[in-house]
């Protein structure tokens, strides 16, 4: 391989990798591009991705065109699912570890917006990585949610509800996030009584889950 087709290939990897953050920036860039098998520079590459005419500048971080951001996770998760996952798990990893760092207590990260912002991150990409597995945590946090800070409640819905995270859910877990949906929004909208079928189909679920 001469060096002109390694330097397109390489260039090509880091197009497909930053596409599995919602929003990037040089420290999840340098989360997912391990060093040790080629070392990059992390600040050239972010400036290279940054000038890619699909990319555009958000106030979390840059972002993909949501259409070619869901093909090249699509592609991704066809052709290298092992891998695909694995990079979520590194993302997911590094919120977390964030979000224990803020030292908050139970009762003071719900009004910590740094702490609900890892969180948010940290719920897409585990369930991204591994949904079977993260799922009754999931509904743990939305619960509490629903009860701490209802606003919080809605933004965890919307990232379940993203199109690329309801493909790795099974079909049980998509009617559920459209339910709770559907019951918040009324709630929302002050029709308090129609919030009860949501939280009766949340205690059957917790019921067969023990």
């Amino acid at each position: 391989m001469t060096r002109q087709a390694f330097a397109l290939v390489d260039w090509r990897r880091v197009a497909l990798v930053g596409a599995i953050p919602r929003f990037f920036n040089v420290d999840l860039l340098t989360c997912l591009l391990p060093q040790e098998d080629q070392p990059m520079d992390m600040l050239a590459t972010f400036e290279w991705l940054q000038t890619m005419p699909f990319v555009r500048q958000h106030t979390q971080g840059w972002r993909y065109h949501d259409v070619v951001r869901l093909l090249l996770l699509h592609y991704q998760r066809q052709m290298r699912p092992q891998a695909y996952q694995h990079l979520h798990t590194l993302l997911a990893n590094f919120s977390d570890e964030r979000r224990r760092a803020l030292s908050c207590s139970q009762e003071e990260q719900w009004a910590h917006e740094l702490w609900r912002t890892e969180t948010l991150i940290w719920l897409y990409h585990a369930l991204a990585a591994d949904p079977h597995r993260y799922w009754s945590e999931a509904l743990d946090i939305l619960v509490i949610a629903i009860r701490k800070r209802r606003a919080f409640a809605l933004e965890i819905i919307e990232t379940l509800d993203q199109e690329d995270l309801l493909d790795e859910l099974t079909h049980s877990q998509k009617q559920m996030v459209q339910l709770i949906k559907q019951q918040l929004e009324a709630i929302e909208y002050g029709k308090l009584k129609d919030g009860l079928e949501m939280f009766e189909a949340l205690c059957r679920l917790w019921k067969g889950s023990q």
